[in-house]
């Protein structure tokens, strides 16, 4: 297809993912990762974002061209010439909790056998970035391509600490002056504490879930409003915190304003990616509008349409103006506090 112009950009991982909720509801080797499940966020809302993103040379080019097929620029897609590990595995327990660990166990109780795909498969656990470590696991500033620098806005899905802090340097040296970026559980942690001002400077969102933030603060605080203040107090302008029953916590840290906007009522049938869509509709009205409120309502509408079913790109079968039926139907229910 021709090339599109864009004027944002996510920087995320896509992923190959092996999902085990019942023996019915098994997926096998579908396309994942934090990338894709915000840019469907911002689709859901004819939002058309690039993506940034390292890929093995085993990642499937099908899914490359499906990617460009549904108008996603796929220029700053950098492969690796060598095999990269993308497996990720999902199992459900019970209440939608996840399980990452022993597919064999999963496969078992659904009477399938296990894909050969997954025969030695390791979780990839969260550990804490190494505080000393200078070079990025995610990628480095030179695989950025020269039309992103281009663009006003940018995302930055959770990734290690190095990127974290040295992309939006290198981004603000070109015409990027909207960015917002999801927490690392791999540095939300005390250790991390005194290098968190230096991280969210000048960001315009960070966003973080109520976990990472209370693992961040631990034994400093258990209030959210007062972890929030410490954060905005950082220079960040808005604070984002995506809490366990999925509403939303919203700090200005601008003018100290505080608001809660709730979670649309669905029946939840899958959290994978959740966090992230939220993040896509944020991001998709945000970058226009810098409307903090509206934002969290269309992002609200996002991680409703994904938790209804499996796929970052589930919510794009939605019916014409369902989501902005959604929209309207919470709007009155936010609170400032």
């Amino acid at each position: 297809m021709p090339d599109v112009l864009i004027s944002s950009f996510i920087a995320g991982e896509l992923t190959r993912d092996y999902i085990v909720k019942s023996q019915s509801e098994v997926y096998l080797d579908v396309p994942g990762g934090s990338a894709l499940y915000t840019a469907g966020g911002m689709l859901l809302w004819g939002e058309i974002p690039g993506i940034l993103s390292m890929i093995g040379e085993d990642y499937p080019k099908e899914w490359i061209d499906k990617f460009s097929e549904l108008g996603i620029d796929i220029i700053g897609i950098q492969l690796q010439h060598k095999p990269k590990n993308h497996r990720r595995f999902y199992g459900y327990l019970e209440e939608n909790q996840l399980q990452t660990e022993n597919p064999i166990t999963y496969f078992d109780k659904a009477k399938l056998p296990l894909p050969k795909e997954l025969i030695g498969y390791q979780a990839q656990k969260t550990i804490l970035d190494n505080r000393n470590l200078s070079v990025p696991h995610f990628c480095r500033i030179n695989d950025l391509p020269a039309s992103y620098l281009d663009c006003p806005s940018v995302h930055l899905c959770a990734m290690d600490y190095q990127a974290a802090q040295a992309l939006p340097d290198a981004m603000r040296q070109g015409q990027i002056t909207t960015i917002s970026m999801q927490a690392s559980a791999s540095y939300m942690d005390p250790l991390f504490f005194d290098r968190i001002p230096y991280l969210i400077n000048h960001l315009s969102v960070f966003h973080t879930s109520e976990e990472n933030l209370r693992a961040l603060f631990r034994n400093r605080s258990k209030d959210l409003w007062e972890m929030a203040e410490v954060m905005g107090g950082y220079g960040c302008e808005l604070l984002v915190i995506y809490r366990e029953n999925s509403s939303i916590y919203l700090y200005n840290g601008q003018n100290n304003e505080k608001w809660i906007i709730p979670a649309y009522p669905v029946e939840i049938i899958n959290i994978i990616g959740m966090e992230e869509a939220f993040c896509g509709g944020f991001f998709a009205n945000y970058r226009k509008t810098f409307d903090p409120i509206e934002s969290a309502l269309y992002g609200v509408i996002s991680a409703s349409f994904t938790a209804q079913g499996f796929g970052p790109f589930f919510a794009l079968d939605a019916y014409p103006g369902l989501p902005e039926a959604r929209l309207l139907s919470i709007r009155e229910a936010v609170r400032k506090l």
